[in-house]
């Protein structure tokens, strides 16, 4: 919880965001429809939810989505519906305080006209805002409601703002995700720009920042190397991180995944985060959420608790196991499907058993599919014949493309051989004209 009435460190408790103080373990789960301003796994997604860990004290936090054909069940969807009656024959007037000049762009003509459009925006939202309160009697599934209206971007505390456009430019600047190959072996030796740039690997790169390009962590960008951390504080950090810094950090905490993005405390002794926070504020055995699950071979999902106790199993290749099919995309049904379509399972042969019997191999793969993702024979048929079908679109592409290089190569040849000839053809004019002495005369420029 948070002590409004207190500044610094408070009665013990953790230096809360600017200055107040905070108690407790703090954890936040925030599920999304997965929308592209939503999903946990894009960039900016990433780097403004690692802010709010960051800004509000959290010991863990957990963005999540659905994965897809589960959306039904995503209670951000659903609410998106038809959950009240309360708007059915609403009517909000768009000029209560008068009507917005407007120039031919549609802008507001002048600086009064933009005050207007203002105070009439903020009349609608008014009344909307009061028929679908609770207070009202509005309900959603027998619930009251909660209605709030969304402040103006010049209204938001310092703290709700995020630098996206510095982070933007930083990803397409050539910063950091070096695509080097996620084999630890070969980063080590070849770990792309980020190796030659002096950079550290990241969560954007293909070993998501776990080769030996990724240690040590270097020091923060943006405050001199003199500076004693310990003497600012947390939102004083939090303020100058760059995004290099952001990204280190995002690394070293958190876990980026197709369907969530978590990321945690860690028990690193000089990090500069991690080591403000007491000990109440950082449960023992704080480990990622193992959201994904796998099939139980009787058409069923492995438990919350069985995941659980394999990632705590006392053997070390268990756990590793575990982490690998809980915490990473590997065995995500689509994955499995496209890796056996990678490896032509689906163009299987009939094949004789050592009984003389008939076995369509193909087949056979199928049903084991089937058991392991528990996925429909013919929903895996179909992602089949889509990869397919897109194989089949990329092939003749890229066979365009190079037929186009070519013609374009030939024409090139043409070009540049009628120039030589042209060329040639210049030369030896001029070269008879100096013979004859008539250049002074203004016959070159006439031949």
């Amino acid at each position: 919880g948070a002590d409004a009435g207190g500044g610094g460190q408070g009665r013990g408790g953790i230096e809360g965001p600017r200055g107040g103080a905070m108690t407790g373990t703090s954890i936040l789960v925030i599920t999304v429809d997965g929308g592209h301003d939503e999903n946990p796994r894009f960039y900016q997604q990433v780097m403004a939810s690692t802010l709010v860990f960051l800004r509000t004290r959290q010991a863990f936090m957990m963005l999540l989505t659905r994965a897809a054909g589960w959306t039904p069940l995503n209670a951000v969807e659903v609410t998106q519906a038809h959950a009240t009656k309360r708007l059915a024959g609403c009517i909000f007037q768009s000029e209560h305080h008068g009507k917005v000049r407007r120039n031919q762009s549609g802008e507001p003509r002048s600086e009064a006209d933009q005050v207007l459009e203002r105070l009439n925006h903020k009349y609608a939202v008014d009344c909307l805002t009061r028929v679908l309160s609770g207070d009202n009697g509005a309900t959603a599934w027998g619930r009251k409601t909660v209605s709030v209206a969304s402040p103006r971007v010049e209204d938001l505390p310092r703290d709700c703002l995020v630098p996206e456009a510095e982070w933007l430019n930083y990803k397409t600047s050539g910063h950091g995700g070096c695509g080097c190959a996620p084999s630890e072996q070969r980063c080590a030796g070849s770990c792309g720009s980020c190796r030659r740039k002096g950079l550290r690997c990241t969560f954007r790169c293909a070993c998501k920042g776990t080769c030996s390009n990724a240690t040590p962590v270097p020091p923060l960008q943006n405050i001199e190397p003199s500076l004693d951390l310990s003497t600012m504080s947390l939102d004083e950090i939090i303020d100058r991180l760059s995004a290099y810094d952001m990204e280190i950090f995002i690394s070293n905490h958190g876990l980026v995944t197709h369907y969530s993005f978590q990321i945690k405390v860690c028990d690193a002794i000089g990090c500069w985060y991690c080591t403000r926070l007491p000990k109440s504020r950082k449960p023992p055995g704080l480990e990622f959420f193992p959201t994904y699950t796998l099939a139980n071979g009787n058409g069923g999902w492995m438990t919350l608790k069985e995941r659980a106790d394999l990632l705590k199993d006392e053997s070390s290749a268990t756990r590793k196991q575990a982490r690998e099919c809980f915490l990473t995309d590997k065995y995500l049904p689509s994955k499995v499907i496209r890796e056996a379509w990678e490896r032509k399972w689906h163009v299987g042969k009939l094949s004789k058993t050592s009984q003389g019997a008939t076995v369509d191999v193909a087949a056979m793969r199928v049903q084991l599919l089937t058991s392991v993702t528990n996925l429909k024979a013919e929903s895996i048929q179909e992602m089949w014949k889509e990869y397919d079908g897109a194989a089949a679109s990329n092939l003749l592409a890229a066979t365009k493309r190079e037929i186009e290089k070519s013609a374009a190569a030939a024409a090139a040849v043409k070009v540049a051989a009628a120039a030589a000839e042209s060329a040639q053809v210049v030369v030896g004019v001029k070269t008879l004209i100096d013979c004859w002495g008539l250049a002074g005369a203004g016959v070159g420029d006439a031949a």
